[in-house]
């Protein structure tokens, strides 16, 4: 029965990436997926659907609530168009470079945030700049989901699955820096993006174009100074706090939750209709908490284990194992969420690390960069990465399945070269070890 139970969660889990990349409305495609996995569930004895509930991460869907509140702040106070207009003009009339600067900006930030919030905070951002400089806004919004997406793995403050491996091997700030004498995460993540950015042919489409960017034209409304400033500095406590939250003992939605409440007091009462519309998104946040559950049949049903361990059945050197695993992670987190892909993997890093008489956090570095860049091939391997897309469509702009693989397959991969061969570079030694 249990093998049935797992043949039929994961033919559901395949069936649900195949109705999505067919245009098939993705809310109702996981919904129907979800009640196919509890229907199995209820008549076996494999898996409870009570189960599964305790994946459905409540820290992630309060954060995006509170940070799409601060988004909303940030439009209403008219901080965003400010923002977008400095963009454009820093950008001399050069789409290549409002590329560059969005991607690398988003990046930058999701190293010390959680990447959801990251993009929830500068798509509007974004799509403003591009519709003042008359540019089409959903390749450059994606880039720079893909690019906060890559860089959240950089530090350790980042997102949850580097705050695993930290966990999990005792590891502290700077070891995201250099390990063991050599460059770690930090390196290998910013120089993947910066790679990954600069040889996509979306990229190299956009550096044909240019815009007219002095906008002398443009005189943005008068706005409320003090209403401005009281914006900035939340969104100031917010970074800080989602920074310092594990020091300060805080969750992901607590260190979003204070500073928003405090505008809400404010500012937010007046026009609290609005801001519930945008903080409220239920297609959103019913989508991401479905992908959480059917995850949870996934790892509930030990169908995520069973494949995990066929790489240590089939494992050679420490070097073969490492790359099998990057491959196996990457491939996998392109269609599920990469915290139950980490968690799964970790006894397995272990298993091949004593095996090979290898330093486990080496192998785990290589288990970390598989699982966070596959989930940039498609817009269901990563909640930032469907997060933008959401926000792209709530203003207007639709982005398919196809359309987003088209931009973000090939920056995985690219990413995914770039970042494997700056890991045999600092790392082959360590996997090498004399018998």
């Amino acid at each position: 029965m249990d093998i049935v139970v797992k043949a039929i969660i994961g033919v559901t889990y395949l069936g649900l990436v195949a109705a999505i990349a067919l245009g098939v409305d993705r809310l109702k495609a996981a919904l129907a997926a979800v009640a196919i996995a509890v229907s199995v569930s209820i008549f076996s004895t494999a898996i409870s659907p009570l189960d599964a509930l305790h994946y459905i991460d409540l820290d992630v869907l309060g954060l995006i609530v509170f940070a799409s509140a601060i988004s909303w702040f940030m439009e209403d106070c008219g901080l965003v168009n400010i923002i977008a207009l400095k963009i454009v003009r820093s950008s001399k009339g050069s789409v290549l470079r409002l590329t560059l600067l969005t991607s690398i900006i988003g990046g930058l930030l999701s190293t010390f945030m959680e990447n959801v919030s990251v993009v929830l905070i500068l798509s509007p951002i974004v799509i403003t700049t591009c519709r003042m400089a008359g540019v089409n806004s959903v390749p450059i919004v994606v880039m720079m989901a893909l690019s906060v997406n890559i860089a959240g793995s950089a530090l350790l403050v980042g997102d949850p699955q580097a705050a695993i491996i930290a966990s999990r091997y005792n590891l502290g700030f700077f070891d995201f820096i250099y390990y063991l004498g050599k460059p770690s995460m930090l390196v290998i993540v910013l120089i993947s993006m910066l790679t990954a950015i600069t040889l996509s042919p979306t990229y190299a489409k956009l550096s044909r174009k240019l815009f007219n960017h002095s906008f002398t034209e443009i005189k943005l409304p008068r706005v409320n100074r003090k209403y401005v400033v009281a914006v900035v500095l939340a969104l100031t406590a917010k970074i800080a706090l989602l920074s310092l939250r594990k020091e300060l003992g805080l969750s992901l939605t607590a260190s979003a939750a204070a500073p928003t409440i405090v505008l809400i007091a404010f500012y937010g009462l007046r026009k609290w209709r609005e801001l519930l519309k945008a903080a409220l998104d239920y297609r959103l946040l019913l989508f991401i908490a479905s992908m959480f559950y059917l995850v949870g049949f996934m790892d509930k049903s030990s169908l995520t284990t069973d494949i995990a361990n066929i790489i240590l059945l089939y494992s050679g050197s420490a070097i073969e194992t490492s790359a099998l695993l990057i491959l196996f992670s990457a491939l996998a987190s392109s269609v599920i969420d990469n915290i139950p892909i980490i968690t799964a993997m970790i006894p397995v890093v272990n298993a091949i690390a004593n095996y090979r008489n290898v330093e486990p956090v080496v192998i785990a570095w290589g288990l970390l960069i598989g699982a966070t860049i596959g989930g940039n091939a498609t817009y269901i391997g990563a909640s930032a990465n469907y997060t933008a897309v959401r926000i792209l469509e709530k203003h207007g702009e639709n982005v398919s399945f196809m359309d987003f693989l088209k931009i973000g397959g090939i920056y995985a991969l690219v990413s995914l070269i770039a970042s494997t061969t700056l890991y045999y570079l600092f790392y082959y030694e360590l996997l090498n070890p004399p018998p």
